[in-house]
């Protein structure tokens, strides 16, 4: 069952991966900086690995987009700790689409709802493709 403060949690969550994948330019760096955790980690479709610092940094030099979300799911893992799915469509200059499957971990601290992973997670590591080994 999902309680009225979940359900304003998710909205607020919703609004603000909305804001995340519409971000760009300079004047976009202070809304995303206060969004995402300083421990912040995203991990890109060809397995590398982004911190803070590098999502700041191409958001800076990306234009803002007109994306959007669809097939929103928030599901709270704890009174602190909500994971959502959904997936982001971004008109690309040639008047097509493109979409992607994303997932995030929102958690609530002294300063509101933010994106980032729990402590201590190492990510995943990339794999020798000839022994399928670290």
């Amino acid at each position: 069952m999902t309680t009225d403060a979940e359900s304003a949690a998710a909205t607020l969550i919703r609004s603000r991966e909305l804001l995340l994948l519409r971000a760009g330019g300079p004047q976009a760096l202070e809304l995303t900086n206060a969004l995402l955790c300083d421990d912040f980690v995203e991990f890109g479709q060809s397995g590398g690995r982004y911190d803070k610092s590098a999502c700041l940094h191409a958001i800076e030099h990306r234009a803002e987009s007109t994306g959007w979300l669809s097939e929103f799911v928030a599901h709270s893992l704890s009174p602190s700790w909500i994971h959502v799915t959904y997936r982001a469509w971004l008109p690309r200059p040639d008047g097509t689409v493109s979409q992607s499957l994303r997932s995030s971990l929102w958690r609530l601290d002294e300063r509101g709802w933010r994106n980032g992973l729990p402590p201590g997670h190492d990510g995943p590591r990339r794999l020798n493709p000839a022994t399928r080994q670290p």
